[in-house]
């Protein structure tokens, strides 16, 4: 059976594709669908600053969040590829979405999809405020991000990678 992969793409209209993220982090329901794994994850640099990207089930992984952020990023976007199907589905995704946010000083912004409506818009800055949430719309929002509010990133300074190792082991089931 033939691999696919899932990603997410930053077009530009002079250059087409200039960046590229292959979801990392896999559901069970990617894997039996024969999707491969990522291999890296990295922060798009940018004319407004560096950018990162959490694909879908990835927002539940909050190393793929720091990589991005200590890689520079100070946005990062959350492409998610179904709709929120119950309030438990909503309230745990914008959960850790503001989580994100706050634990690495940046703006979390993001929606899913559902055939032509929107089930979901959201942006948080690094202080976990929601700055947009809107629910079941068509169309577009916009949100205003003041680069202003990422403050000085005490969590990385105060990080201790020398006891993190534990979370790099694999775990099988």
């Amino acid at each position: 059976a033939p691999h696919k992969s899932l990603y997410t793409l930053v077009i530009s209209k002079d250059e087409g594709v200039i960046y590229s993220h292959r979801k990392t982090s896999l559901t069970d329901g990617d894997l039996l669908n024969g999707a491969l794994k990522g291999k890296s994850i990295e922060a798009l640099d940018t004319p407004f600053g560096k950018i990162g990207t959490l694909l879908c089930y990835e927002a539940h992984f909050p190393e793929v969040a720091r990589i991005e952020c200590l890689d520079g990023a100070r946005i990062l976007f959350n492409t998610i590829g179904t709709g929120m199907w119950h309030e438990q589905q909503f309230d745990e995704w914008t959960s850790l979405v503001k989580a994100r946010a706050i634990e690495n000083r940046c703006f979390v912004v993001g929606c899913t999809h559902y055939c032509d409506m929107i089930p979901m818009m959201f942006a948080y800055d690094p202080h976990g405020r929601c700055l947009l949430m809107e629910k079941n719309k068509e169309g577009i929002a916009e949100v205003k991000i003041d680069m202003n509010l990422i403050d000085e990133r005490d969590y990385f300074r105060h990080r201790n990678p020398g006891v993190y190792k534990k979370i790099c082991e694999e775990v099988l089931l």
